[in-house]
């Protein structure tokens, strides 16, 4: 066997292992829409808060929004990761594009049943920051279907329904403009709680409505699946070694 044919069946290796990998990993990934009766349909209204807040003439925000237990019950039982959010556009704008410079997504589990005034009693021990920084994002407003606002999380968030109400936790600190995000008024799932200055400790105003979110939950890798990999790595390896 010659060294171009080794370094062909090794370099074909490596993309059956990354197909392997790639498919254990997102295969059974899943959207969850919150309020779940808005997944095809527009909300009853547009929010500008907290991303097109300088049309409201301020500079910061601190915005928070409960997603009830109860819209998350095709997540596995134990619970899931949540990797990706997703918003979208209302039906009255067009296509976009922008950029916050400053913003902060944290997300948390709160036992509480509903959403207290003070900012700090909503946060659960899980809080985690899942985006901090310059976030970028377009919209091509192409229907009630589409939710193409996409933020990445750069760490993803576990939540199990069973220990209690999702809240996200949104602190904008640099302003900005955007168009307006489709809005769930009085459609059951979802709360919002907010204040015109990041820094305030306590919310201005509070109400039965909130941004429509898809949420993609991706499930924890099975112990069998885990231990077929590092098997399959392994001995990958042990042949890579022989055959070069």
């Amino acid at each position: 066997m010659n060294s171009r044919t080794k370094i062909t069946r090794t370099n074909f290796l490596w993309i059956c292992l990354g197909i392997f990998l790639f498919r254990l990993q997102y295969a059974e990934a899943q959207t969850v829409v919150v309020p779940n009766n808005l997944s095809t349909t527009y909300g009853g209204a547009f929010n500008v808060v907290p991303f097109d807040i300088g049309v409201v003439y301020l500079s910061s925000m601190r915005y928070q929004q409960m997603y009830d237990a109860s819209q998350f019950t095709s997540v596995a039982n134990g619970g899931e990761y949540i990797t990706q959010i997703n918003f979208r556009a209302a039906s009255i704008d067009g296509a976009f594009s922008t950029t916050l410079q400053n913003i902060q997504f944290n997300l948390t589990t709160t036992a509480n049943p509903s959403l207290n005034s003070t900012f700090a009693d909503n946060i659960g021990i899980d809080d985690t920051t899942v985006f901090s920084g310059s976030w970028s994002f377009s919209s091509a407003s192409a229907g009630p279907s589409v939710f193409d606002i996409v933020l990445n999380l750069t760490t993803p968030f576990f939540y199990n329904p069973v220990n209690g109400n999702l809240v996200l936790d949104i602190k904008n600190f640099g302003g900005g403009d955007s168009v307006y995000f489709d809005d769930a008024y009085n459609d059951g799932g979802v709360t919002r709680a907010y204040s015109g200055d990041v820094s305030d400790p306590s919310a201005e105003d509070s109400d039965n409505e909130g941004l429509v979110t898809q949420f993609t939950f991706s499930p924890v890798p099975e112990p069998t699946s885990v231990l077929l990999i590092t098997i399959g790595s392994l001995v990958f390896v042990a042949w890579r070694k022989r055959t070069l």
